[in-house]
């Protein structure tokens, strides 16, 4: 009888054992999320960005994102026949999930950047432009991205520091004509809850509104003293190496003009950040490369203007 009674107990101790690892709330989870920032039409690096994002896709999930500015500040990339065009290509080459819409986006006019979100396989998004009756696709505010078990919601935020008294971004007004802006701060309660409604693991704000940020300027420091509701915020426009904590919450930046390529791995349980570490590698520095990418690149930077 004793017998019994010990395989019973070591049976229940098994299977609750067990439930407790399968159920998905309480499941250890693995994720490293790649990004770039303030990348101005510099393509040099990308053959180098696919051989380390390879590498990585062997060992877990990956997301790839950029927080704004991918264009203006390369004539091989601004004067292409198709402005832009380059930049697009090689990013769905590469893979990537996601970018926010930064000031320099709408550098090429609404017809252009239109033409480059429709060649994107990424989503585009921002949650304070509206397109209006302009050509330009109205933006997600908000995008969730799922990589096997995990579900990433990020939502897309561009500073409106520009011209006609704070209410655009800094870039010519004359290229956005159509288009209003919303200050982020005036629309971010409507999406506090977006982590529950979507079930996300991490509710990420991918930010073009630069680091600090005083008075009435939104900015990444202050993006997380004022809505703690974000588990992480990968920033951009101000062009900084950042790697710092404000209010529990990480804050990234990996520089400017593609010199650096931003890692964040993370550990994720009960739709917390567990635990994590933040690489910053030197692409300057970084050897290896895709052959078949860097050829593409020698392509584009060969092809006369």
């Amino acid at each position: 009888m004793k017998t019994i009674i010990k395989i019973l107990v070591l049976f229940l101790i098994v299977f609750v054992s067990c439930s407790k690892n399968d159920n998905p709330q309480t499941k250890v989870k693995q994720l490293t999320i790649f990004f770039v920032n303030d990348v101005h039409g510099q393509i040099d690096n990308f053959s180098k960005i696919k051989h380390i994002i390879d590498l990585e896709k062997q060992k877990t999930n990956v997301i790839i994102a950029s927080s704004g500015d991918l264009f203006s500040g390369n004539p091989i990339v601004d004067n292409s026949v198709e402005k832009g065009y380059p930049m697009v290509d090689l990013m769905n080459r590469l893979e990537f999930d996601i970018a926010v819409l930064g000031n320099h986006e709408f550098d090429y006019g609404i017809d252009i950047l239109k033409q480059r979100n429709e060649q994107a396989n990424f989503d585009w998004i921002c949650a304070n432009v509206n397109s209006g009756n302009t050509s330009m696709p109205q933006p997600e505010a908000y995008k969730t991205i799922e990589k096997e078990d995990l579900k990433i919601t990020f939502l897309g935020l561009v500073e409106t520091n520009g011209k006609q008294n704070g209410t655009i971004p800094s870039a010519h007004p004359w290229k956005m004509e159509g288009l209003t802006f919303e200050r982020p701060e005036n629309v971010i309660d409507q999406y506090s809850n977006i982590k529950s409604l979507e079930g996300s693991d991490l509710y990420i704000a991918l930010s073009h509104l630069g680091y600090g940020g005083s008075g009435k300027i939104l900015g990444d420091v202050t993006l997380a003293e004022q809505y703690p509701w974000f588990d992480l915020i990968i920033g951009g426009h101000s062009h900084q190496i950042i790697n710092t904590t404000i209010n529990n919450i990480p804050i990234f930046q990996s520089g400017s003009y593609l010199h650096n390529l931003g890692k964040i791995e993370l550990t994720i349980k009960n739709k917390k950040i567990k635990s994590y570490n933040f690489e910053l590698i030197d692409l300057d520095k970084y050897q290896e490369f895709d052959p078949e990418i860097k050829t593409i690149i020698d392509e584009y930077m060969n092809y006369p203007i």
